[in-house]
Parts: structure tokens; C-alpha cells; sequence
């Protein structure tokens, strides 16, 4: 029973982690449009920042760091404790992607990572039977069918980019959620900027 208990509040814990991930995708796909580029890049910016400094303060504070995991245990995992979180890691490729992509593109890489990559993680806790690279193929395909779900919708709501850009940005961003890329290749990064190039790629290719 003790056994069973555990898992049951991990995977409370991996679904609370997941809400919360896509939830700060939307914030910040929310932002970009809502204000001018400027100044929503100055909001992403500041938060950014403020998390590094809460990063760098837990990590020189062993009371500050058991304090947040006391807190924040639901957000945070064990490996955390010794490195960079995974919201940090969020809101630098967020930051990168915002700053070198359109805002079109760059959120529509922003929605991938926060609806493909919770998805892929669920799925792949419920249904997850084969794991080449150690992913579950069930869980890339799950990434792969909400993206370009969210990709659509997205496309509707901002008329821009079209089918193409969107179906080119969500199979990229599934590809580098499915490889076994390096640990310090956080998907968090890589998958924002990853899918954003092949979409501005795409749209450079196109013959109109």
C-alpha cells in the first residue's frame, strides 16, 4: 500500500507539473500578444532574470533551498536541487525564441513546448509500452497530435502563419522531444527554438 501511495502522489505531482507548464505557456504566448514587442520582451525579460536571481540565491542558501523544495516540492525534482529548474530552463528558451523569431512563430514554438510536452509525458505514463531512446513512442506521438491541434487553433485565432508553417513547427518539435539528445540539451530550450527555425525556414522555402 505504501508503494502504491507513492506512485499514485508522483503522478498527482507529474499531472500538477503539467497543468503548471502549460499554464505559463499561455501567460506568455498571452503577453505577446497582448502588448507591444518592446515591452512584452521587457516583461519576459524581468521574469527571467527574477528566477535566475531566486536560483542563484537558493543554491549559495541551504535554508532558502529547503525552504522553496518545502514548498515547491510538487514543482520541483530531486535533481533540481543541484541544478537549474525546469521553469528557469522554460523561460530562457521562451526568452531566446521571443527575441530572435516573429512574435507568430515564437508562439506558436512556446504553445508546442507547453501543450506537446505534457502531453507526450502523460500519454506516455498511461499508455507508454515502447521506448526506443528511452521516450515513449506513444508519448512522441500524443506531442505530435496536440501540437498540430494547438497549431490549428492557433492558426485560426492569429491568421497567420498557415498549414504548412504549422505542421512543419509541430514535427520538429516532436522530433527533438523523441531524441536522445544530451542532458544539458534542455528540451525546454531546444524545443521552442528548434521548431521556430524549421518554421522560419519553411516560410523562407516556400515557392509563395
Amino acid at each position: 500500500m505504501v508503494g502504491y501511495s507513492s506512485r499514485q502522489t508522483f503522478k498527482a505531482m507529474e499531472y500538477a507539473r503539467g497543468m503548471v507548464h502549460t499554464a505559463l505557456g499561455l501567460v506568455l504566448v498571452t503577453i505577446l500578444h497582448l502588448f507591444p514587442w518592446l515591452f512584452a520582451v521587457a516583461i519576459i525579460s524581468i521574469g527571467t532574470a527574477f528566477v535566475l536571481v531566486i536560483e542563484y540565491l537558493r543554491f549559495k542558501n541551504p535554508r532558502l533551498q529547503q525552504w522553496l523544495r518545502h514548498w515547491l516540492a510538487v514543482f520541483m525534482r530531486e535533481e533540481e536541487d543541484r541544478g537549474l529548474t525546469g521553469a528557469s530552463y522554460y523561460l530562457i528558451g521562451a526568452l531566446i525564441t521571443t527575441l530572435l523569431f516573429p512574435v507568430d512563430i515564437a508562439s506558436l514554438a512556446i504553445l508546442y513546448l507547453a501543450c506537446g510536452d505534457p502531453s507526450a509525458a502523460a500519454i506516455g505514463r498511461w499508455r507508454g509500452y515502447t521506448r526506443p531512446w528511452n521516450k515513449h513512442i506513444e508519448g512522441n506521438l500524443a506531442f505530435l497530435f496536440v501540437s498540430l491541434a494547438v497549431g490549428i487553433i492557433a492558426m485560426r485565432i492569429f491568421k497567420t502563419p498557415d498549414i504548412i508553417v504549422v505542421a512543419a513547427g509541430a514535427f520538429s518539435a516532436a522530433l527533438i522531444h523523441a531524441l536522445p539528445l544530451p542532458r544539458h540539451f534542455n528540451d525546454n530550450v531546444t524545443i521552442p527554438i528548434g521548431s521556430a527555425l524549421a518554421m522560419s525556414i519553411t516560410c523562407l522555402l516556400r515557392p509563395f
